[in-house]
């Protein structure tokens, strides 16, 4: 009961902090509030799990905000937008994400939804030039590669799904497992200049590799 508690406080106070900072739906400029739900970029569970796998993840967050002291990384500030609730629901369903490029943030779409286009640019915290701190709001806005983990999510997802949603691919990915461990020294880490099609396809093949490796693993182990 405790912990159910805490999280509905944290995401009451990430939602009041969120709204702050993006004072409306980021994708369709809606401002009512009585539409408007703080989405989380990763849900609480992948969150929680995703943010500590690595220690450096913790540099994109803010640690903020707290509740009776309480604090979980997954709803800080810098893991939420503002969406209205047909978008919250259809990103939290992986019908969209949102693709980061040259410290601007697009919509890329996986199925039509309503309102939305691929390549729509999603609305950012405006700067404040005669502020002393002009990027206060910018800076509390998700980083990079948070939108890029729910990117990756939306891939696989959608690959493992019904085959109807479209997936950039620069080739068949049509893989065997031989051809899987025949060059594990290929480039399969994320850059800033990837391409939507290269990332997808390091996600699937990082995916291929990761699952291949465990399936040859669980063979010896039964050997």
């Amino acid at each position: 009961m405790r912990s159910r508690d805490d999280a509905k406080g944290l995401q009451a106070a990430m939602r009041a902090h969120c709204m702050r900072r993006d004072q409306c739906c980021v994708l369709s400029g809606r401002c009512e509030d009585v539409v408007l739900k703080c989405s989380h970029v990763l849900t609480p569970e992948y969150g929680a799990k995703w943010f500590a796998e690595e220690l450096d993840r913790g540099d994109f967050l803010c640690s903020f905000p707290t509740v009776a002291g309480r604090y979980l990384p997954a709803f800080d500030i810098k893991n939420g937008v503002i969406m209205s609730a047909d978008l919250h629901e259809s990103f939290d369903a992986f019908r969209f994400s949102i693709w980061p490029r040259d410290n601007k943030f697009f919509v890329h779409l996986f199925y039509p939804v309503t309102g939305l286009r691929h390549g729509q640019e999603v609305t950012t915290p405006h700067i404040l030039p005669n502020g002393p701190t002009p990027n206060y709001f910018r800076d509390l806005f998700p980083e990079p590669e948070v939108f890029l983990a729910h990117f990756a999510q939306a891939v696989l997802f959608n690959m493992r799904g019904a085959g109807e949603a479209y997936i950039p691919s620069n080739d068949s990915g049509d893989y065997t497992d031989d051809d899987i461990f025949a060059n594990l020294s290929e480039d399969l880490q994320f850059h800033w200049w990837d391409s939507e099609q290269e990332l997808a396809r390091k996600i699937v093949r990082r995916d291929q590799l990761r699952r291949s490796c465990a399936r040859y693993q669980y063979e010896v182990e039964q050997a």
